[in-house]
């Protein structure tokens, strides 16, 4: 049974010698299929099936198995915004990783569009990867309370702790930061997908946000990001 849908390459693995399995993201979610002979030089499939690539895809479904072997593919859009620049081609690795460890999260093909969008706009690369966990977090029931003490909920906050979820009251902490840094705090845990954009310069303390960010997704969330210590040296190599 012959079916065709469009969708954005996110994910491919060699399979035997010249096929190749691929991860499509979709409207309506995660979908893999069979590429046979795609990595033969001469596939005319090849940029149908780059990596962020956006193509439209005809497919067979076996009506025994389910599995889907594709028959014919178009190119239909290719960001080249992403392959010229290391930190968005190195933020999209995460991007997709995320993408494949959050397959149920009816989002994910928003925020994927919403990355590229923010690239092709020249988004900051640190707002943009700090948009991407923040929706990570709010996914997976990490968020990062932004506005009052996570404990007892007073709005007079005096610091903020990544391990215990955010802003916390003097009484409930008992340590008084300072005060820029509080500020610069509330509105890391308020970049988003949308407002990103808005966000021209950037600190150390961006960095110190990105890293504790990966560490709640992996201490709290079981997530753990293979490209994680690349992006992070790369954003370093950036300044």
């Amino acid at each position: 049974m012959k079916n065709k849908f469009c969708g954005y390459v996110i994910d491919s693995i060699d399979y035997k010698d010249n096929d190749s399995i691929v991860t499509i993201l979709c409207e309506d979610g995660l979908v893999s299929l069979k590429a046979r002979g795609t990595k033969k030089i001469t596939s005319k499939m090849n940029s149908v099936l780059f990596n962020y690539a956006y193509s439209e895809f005809e497919v067979n479904k076996s009506e025994k198995s389910g599995y889907l072997t594709l028959l014919d593919g178009t190119l239909l859009n290719y960001p080249n915004y992403v392959i010229n620049s290391l930190d968005y081609m190195t933020i999209m690795g995460i991007v997709s990783e995320g993408v494949n460890k959050c397959k149920d999260n009816e989002n994910l093909y928003t925020a994927f569009k919403d990355c590229l969008y923010l690239m092709e706009n020249k988004v900051n690369s640190r707002a943009l990867i700090i948009a991407f966990l923040n929706f990570m977090l709010e996914s997976e029931g990490a968020k990062y309370e932004g506005d009052k003490c996570v404990s007892c909920l007073n709005k007079k906050v005096s610091s903020f702790s990544f391990e215990l979820g955010g802003f916390l009251c003097n009484k409930c902490s008992n340590i008084n930061e300072d005060v820029n840094y509080l500020k610069t705090m509330r509105i890391l845990t308020k970049i988003n997908l949308k407002n990103a954009l808005k966000i021209t310069e950037t600190n150390k303390n961006y960095d110190t946000y990105i890293e504790n960010a990966f560490d709640s997704l992996e201490n709290k969330c079981g997530i753990y990001f293979k490209g994680k210590d690349f992006l992070l040296r790369v954003l370093k190599m950036e300044g």
